[in-house]
């Protein structure tokens, strides 16, 4: 079962937003999560866990760290559900 591309991409954009406190318009398929995010460990964490609990999924820690930028994620998230 794949979800619509576009709702995925929204979904993960809000709760980015929610999480590292970031206005949903700077966030971008290409914005590096660290990098141009700012986004910390500990952040990290947290949206990995919220991003596990809103899709029903689980990450290993080595897919985890793989995914780096806001597409990436929704990509495996598109991949996943």
């Amino acid at each position: 079962m794949h979800t619509d591309p576009s709702t995925v991409s929204k979904a993960f954009i809000a709760l980015l937003a929610e999480i590292a406190e970031i206005p949903e318009e700077k966030i971008h398929p290409e914005s590096a999560l660290r990098a141009d995010l700012d986004i910390d460990s500990l952040a990290m964490v947290e949206l990995f866990d919220a991003t596990e609990t809103q899709w029903n999924i689980k990450i290993p820690d080595e897919e985890a760290q793989l995914l780096t930028t806001v597409g990436e994620i929704v990509d495996y998230l598109r991949q996943k559900t």
